[in-house]
């Protein structure tokens, strides 16, 4: 090999990309408490180490940029609080993937637009994409409107449940918006869904914290549902509920749930709002609508639980409650 500057450059990084190597293979992954003091030439990424919000404390410190993937943190909401954490403990953020159509890209290429990297190109290892699909161009990845139809769709839902069936918001819940002198510019660049979903810190309901809160939600059994499904569920995305529930504004009134079941959402506002509250869901279309029974555990005493829902296909059936019923709804299953 020529000894040119660059070869040289190459040949220094391979020798200690190979010594790097030997040193991680010889310690188990979550043994990496020596990176802390490890001086590093690159960027190390959190890749593998790197789940959901509560990752981040074990991971700054140790690594320089953190791979953040939709299908680890369970969802956006989560997905968009990690990365803001991540970037106030000064890490680089990237945006990787699992293996998955178009559709489960889409919702990374907005988290990706506050990414210094960029990694979804899952679509291309696949034998055949749903239509319509991401576009790849070279090093560039583009999602069409199209791309977004399910979240269209949802946002264009909760709009006519909003003018419908919400009651109208007194002068004092939302204040009017600041005026703008008719110079201000127009801004401009990508819309910051931060700024659509604030990211609020996991609420304290009742004083408890969110491992006690976590623990009341493993505790919900709900009549011939698996247990152990349920449990994994709630300790995937139990810091979603929690969130869902902190954006609830205080008070009392009327409430509609769409999409209640499985009530984890359902048992945290009956438990820590004063709201009354209506459920609907969707299984079959021949489903009458019935009370599910369940139990709960609080502070170590057992109560009895039933979720009564009204059966509603929100694509296809008119709501079956007049307008101005509600205070505060919710579609979040």
């Amino acid at each position: 090999m020529k000894a040119t500057a660059r070869n040289s450059w190459l040949l220094t990084q391979s020798t200690w990309l190979s010594s790097a190597s030997k040193c991680w293979n010889n310690r188990c992954r979550r043994e990496d408490e020596f990176l802390r003091d490890f001086d590093s030439p690159l960027p190390l990424g959190a890749d593998e180490s790197a789940h959901a919000l509560d990752s981040l404390a074990k991971l700054a410190g140790k690594y320089d940029v953190i791979n953040i993937k939709l299908d680890k943190t369970g969802g956006m909401t989560e997905a968009l609080a990690l990365a803001e954490a991540a970037r106030a403990a000064g890490m680089e953020i990237m945006v990787g993937c699992m293996l998955g159509t178009s559709l489960g890209m889409a919702p990374g290429v907005l988290v990706a637009q506050h990414a210094k990297y960029v990694d979804l190109d899952a679509p291309l290892l696949l034998t055949k994409d749903r239509t319509p699909s991401l576009t790849y161009t070279g090093v560039q990845n583009r999602a069409a409107r199209s791309c977004f139809v399910g979240l269209i769709r949802m946002l264009r839902l909760l709009r006519r449940i909003a003018r419908r069936l919400l009651r109208p918001f007194r002068a004092a819940q939302v204040p009017p918006p600041p005026s703008q002198p008719d110079s201000a510019p127009v801004p401009t660049g990508p819309i910051l869904l931060t700024s659509l979903v604030p990211l609020r810190a996991t609420p304290r309901l009742g004083g408890r914290d969110e491992i006690a809160l976590r623990d009341i939600l493993r505790s919900l059994e709900i009549e011939a549902a698996p247990r152990a499904e349920m449990q994994g569920y709630v300790d995937a995305d139990y810091r979603r509920f929690l969130h869902t529930v902190g954006l609830v504004p205080n008070g009392t009134g009327k409430l509609l749930e769409i999409g209640a079941n499985p009530y984890y959402t359902t048992l945290l506002l009956k438990l820590f709002t004063g709201y009354e509250l209506s459920l609907t869901n969707y299984f079959v279309d021949s489903d009458p609508g019935r009370t599910q029974p369940g139990t709960y555990d609080v502070d170590g005493s057992s109560h009895a639980a039933g979720f009564t829902y009204v059966p509603v296909n929100v694509e296809r059936d008119p709501f079956p409650f007049a307008d101005a019923t509600f205070d505060v709804a919710l579609f979040c299953e």
